[in-house]
């Protein structure tokens, strides 16, 4: 995936500093998917659509708000 001035950091680095900061631990999973724009499907062809909803915890998460800080606050 390109960077832009909204994702300043390609998929490769993100995963790698994942990873730095939770090295090797079992309860996390770092991987790469590919951005999803829309999913189609049609003649009843027996799919089923599942919407997850994540615990708040996480769904209060904002990666834009954790790249602003990035682009504004010197790393420590």
């Amino acid at each position: 995936m390109p960077t832009d001035e909204n994702n300043p950091f390609t998929a490769e680095q993100v995963c790698l500093n994942i990873r730095a900061t939770y090295g090797d631990r079992d309860d996390v999973v770092v991987s790469i998917i590919p951005d999803i724009e829309s999913v189609n499907y049609g003649r009843g062809v027996g799919y089923e659509v599942n919407e997850w909803q994540p615990p708040a915890k996480v769904a209060e998460i904002s990666g834009t708000a954790i790249r602003a800080a990035l682009r504004t606050e010197p790393p420590t």
